[in-house]
């Protein structure tokens, strides 16, 4: 997939995401004219944190969350040799 590799610390909190289920929201949200999509919606929570927290401890609640860790296993996409 898109994303092979992707990992969460707490897929019960932040899972990972169906690309079909995100293309269903992604369309909807186009039809009904919605400027916006989160997805999944614990991410509305982290415009919350970012306002009460500051920059320090919200990095710290991320980094307990694993944002940052989330892509070390990323495989990414393949050479253009290799997709031929």
């Amino acid at each position: 997939g898109m994303f092979d590799g992707v990992k969460t610390r707490f897929p019960w909190l932040l899972p990972i995401l169906e690309p079909e289920y995100v293309a269903d929201q992604i369309v909807s949200a186009v039809e009904t004219n919605r400027a916006q999509v989160w997805l999944p919606k614990l991410i509305l929570t982290s415009t919350w944190i970012k306002s009460v927290f500051n920059t320090n401890s919200t990095a710290k609640i991320l980094e307990f969350l694993g944002v940052f860790d989330s892509m070390n296993d990323f495989k990414g996409r393949k050479g253009e040799a290799e997709v031929r």
